[in-house]
């Protein structure tokens, strides 16, 4: 489209404001809440500076690929825990992106996830659990039947399918020729017929949450607009500690991404802006207007107003910007970590407000600063 986040207009292609770089990106890397991939297919993200790791699972129990999470489920756990856990370290702010939808988005992947799961866990109790030992045996037959599925050869897979339709003839003929009478056979019949009820109302259930999610996975990809629901993060009254603690955390995210400090890592660049490309130096000789007097002394931040006053009038130029934002002139303070940190503490105390470094403490860095050490404006 022509002008779908751009002036085509004579002079220079300029994106205009709400136009979809940002957005794009968030979207991208929120849909993985809800995608249902092996959990390895996080790897192929990996990269010379960032890479990710896929560990088994310890449990002793459950070691069944059942029971194994999907790129979707451990992808938004992950990052609930991560962001929003009450010990988590310090958050390096991504530019180019909005790491709180990304955050609301796992959890609205999560709780659609509790809702299926809850709904299967009373399927299970009605159709399995009372009637357990028919449960049980479905279980074993198709138990055995995946197992005889993996061995290579073609005979053995076969076995496993003739027995289980052996075993369901079975289950029919003993549910019209049982030899028993009275409420055991009824139990009888009900354990042989109720696993295979409960089988067809979870596999619905699964199915029906599957393409919800997928939906919601290709909305997000496609643009058209996936609002994340999160009502446990708006409290209905003082008493609810869990979802006002859910909502600070989600506020404290915000204010962390808006913060005015950032971190310096050598040739890793500045943290969350990618990896360092380019350098750029500029020097110039100072000489006094009147060669028979010496330069009047003047400190970093007189300079850094000027230049400061100077960007804020670009908002008056000539440029017909079609909706493109007001520049916004912001003093960034710069500190400087080894490059093999992995982990950043970020500064405090009275001259820190809500993650931001107040004026009169940027004016004081910027005056001390000292090349190649301490933090920098």
């Amino acid at each position: 489209m022509a002008n779908d986040g751009f002036d085509f207009s004579p002079g220079a292609q300029i994106p205009i404001q709400g136009s979809g770089g940002q957005t794009v990106a968030t979207n991208a890397l929120a849909s993985a809440a809800y995608r249902d991939s092996p959990v390895e297919t996080i790897l192929d993200a990996n990269s010379e500076w960032h890479k990710s790791v896929v560990k088994t699972g310890s449990s002793k129990l459950f070691k069944s690929d059942y029971f194994k999470p999907n790129l979707g489920e451990a992808f938004a756990r992950a990052v609930q825990e991560r962001m929003l856990g009450g010990a988590r370290k310090a958050l390096i702010q991504s530019f180019g992106m909005d790491p709180q939808t990304v955050v609301e988005h796992c959890l609205s992947a999560n709780n659609l996830r509790k809702a299926r799961d809850t709904r299967l866990t009373l399927v299970t109790v009605v159709f399995g659990v009372l009637f357990l030992p028919g449960m049980l045996a479905w279980v074993i037959a198709f138990r055995v039947r995946d197992a005889l599925n993996k061995s290579k050869d073609t005979a053995f897979r076969a076995v496993g399918t003739v027995l289980l339709a052996a075993f369901g003839i079975g289950a029919l003929v003993l549910m019209v020729k049982l030899p028993l009478d009275g409420l055991l056979a009824l139990y009888v019949r009900g354990a042989l017929v109720a696993p295979v009820i409960g089988w067809l109302i979870a596999k619905r259930i699964a199915e029906t949450s599957a393409k919800d999610l997928r939906a919601r996975w290709e909305g997000l990809l496609s643009g058209t607009g996936v609002i994340a629901k999160i009502p446990e993060a708006v409290p209905k009254n003082p008493n609810e500690t869990a979802r006002e603690a859910l909502r600070q955390g989600l506020e404290k995210l915000s204010a962390e991404q808006q913060s005015n400090s950032v971190f310096y890592a050598g040739p890793k660049g500045v943290l969350g802006m990618g990896t360092r490309w380019g350098s750029w130096q500029l020097a110039e000789e100072l000489l006094p207007k009147d060669p028979t007097k010496e330069i009047h002394q003047f400190r970093s931040w007189d300079l850094i107003r000027i230049i400061h006053d100077q960007l804020k009038m670009l908002e008056r130029g000539p440029l017909n910007t079609g909706g493109f934002p007001k520049p916004d002139v912001k003093h960034w303070i710069v500190s400087p970590i080894g490059e093999g940190a992995d982990s950043v503490t970020r500064p405090d105390g009275e001259d820190v407000a809500t993650f931001q470094v107040k004026p009169h403490e940027i004016q004081r860095i910027c005056n001390h600063q000292q090349f190649g050490s301490g933090d920098r404006h």
